[in-house]
């Protein structure tokens, strides 16, 4: 064997050794009790809200592990994580980046989510982030107030994000599966809504939400939205959408029949299109149908 060859071999065989051997030492020693309160009192520093998990271990090769995990926000807001999965990416780092994947078990289904982000433009974020078959009736119970109607069903769906000519681009898709829509209305059994496909474009520019385009597809007919959500995006942030509702000519004479509102929705018979306004915050939005307010 080549003198050359014989001191490349002996050189790996030291270096992976050394590597061997530092990594045996990080997972020995790693301090799980301290990075697991410091992972609590920075997310709670971050957002305001309360994040406890009952485990915490680094797993091999670099894997950070966290079970039985809950997420409380103000007014009520309670998100329970079964498993929680973080990996960061050595790639993404040695190009002065963040990045990594991230998977959850929540809400009866799972999350996974790979992004990488130039330190220093969050603009330049790439990533996407897969659903599959999420409880819709557990979603819909994170609302901190009560809802007027139940929710039926699983949802799975994809949504990617990129830059877009110095914006964060963001568009995706929810393919929602027995999504039956129960609206509880006092002057009569208002009928079933099943919903089938969301679809969203959209863009995040100078700290607002550009909604391009909303469009949601169910028996009721489709529903399109634009507009913008400003400010931060969580219950207080400020809506600013309009659109229509192009109904199904079916669905609309169930609605005709009811007691209460059937003279009202019968105007709207032979209408080709419904106007939409939904306006006021996430945590309470108003909804104005026709120049109805709801």
């Amino acid at each position: 064997m080549p003198e050359k060859m014989r001191s490349f071999l002996k050189l790996s065989a030291w270096l992976l050794y050394i590597l061997g051997t530092v990594l045996f030492f990080v997972y020995l020693l790693f301090p799980a009790e301290t990075f697991r309160i410091f992972a609590e009192k920075e997310i709670n520093r971050r957002t305001g809200m309360v994040f406890q998990t009952k485990s915490l271990a680094l797993t091999f090769p670099l894997k950070i592990s966290m079970e039985n995990s809950t997420l409380q926000g103000k007014k009520g807001f309670s998100l329970g994580v079964e498993k929680v999965a973080l990996s960061p990416s050595l790639a993404a780092f040695l190009r002065g980046q963040a990045g990594g994947k991230i998977s959850l078990r929540t809400l009866g289904g799972e999350m996974d989510a790979v992004t990488r982000m130039p330190l220093a433009s969050p603009l330049g974020a790439r990533g996407q982030m897969q659903l599959s078959r999420l409880d819709m009736e557990a979603l819909f119970s994170l609302s901190p107030k009560p809802l007027p109607f139940g929710m039926q069903g699983q949802v799975s769906g994809r949504f990617v994000w990129e830059p877009v000519e110095e914006k964060l681009g963001f568009r995706g898709n929810l393919d929602i599966s027995g999504g039956d829509l129960l609206v509880d209305f006092p002057m009569g059994e208002f009928p079933v809504i099943r919903l089938n496909a969301v679809q969203v474009e959209s863009h995040l520019e100078k700290g607002r939400l550009e909604i391009e385009n909303i469009l949601v597809t169910g028996s009721f007919g489709t529903l399109h939205l634009k507009g913008s959500i400003t400010g931060a995006l969580g219950p207080s942030g400020r809506l600013n959408l309009s659109g229509g509702i192009r109904p199904d000519s079916s669905f609309l004479q169930q609605l005709t029949r009811m007691g209460g509102i059937g003279p009202v929705i019968s105007q709207f018979a032979g209408q080709r299109e419904i106007p939409v306004r939904i306006a006021g915050t996430l945590e309470s939005p108003q909804l104005t149908l026709a120049g109805i307010r709801l």
